[in-house]
């Protein structure tokens, strides 16, 4: 996917800045949000059947598991799933938030001391 390719989500469009890295089934790509903040966007690969798109579904119906513990708790670690592709789309993907960097460890360190 070349930079500024744009991907219309459920929610909003995304500009595709630059490939991240490639795993078994997906690609990661920095992203720009309408507002300017930067995101990732998980595609399934080209060369991957559609089925395994629900790989992708399965990360993002898990990660809004842990954004609602984690709201519970007050605390956000983990990078939340902001939107995905629609139903028709010939490339699934889902969005997430860039991570921040923030180590976990060093928060409770700080936290306790």
């Amino acid at each position: 996917m070349q930079p500024g390719t744009r991907l219309e989500g459920e929610k909003s469009r995304y500009v595709i800045q630059q490939q991240l890295g490639q795993g078994l089934y997906g690609i990661a790509y920095r992203a720009i949000a309408p507002d300017g903040s930067p995101v990732v966007v998980k595609m399934l690969r080209a060369d991957r059947p559609l089925e395994e798109a629900a790989i992708l579904l399965q990360e993002a119906e898990t990660l809004q598991r842990i954004a609602a513990s984690e709201d519970a708790s007050q605390a956000h670690y983990a990078v939340r799933c902001l939107d995905q592709s629609p139903d028709d789309a010939v490339r699934p993907f889902i969005v997430l938030e860039q991570a921040s960097g923030l180590n976990v460890l060093q928060d409770i360190v700080d936290r306790v001391v």
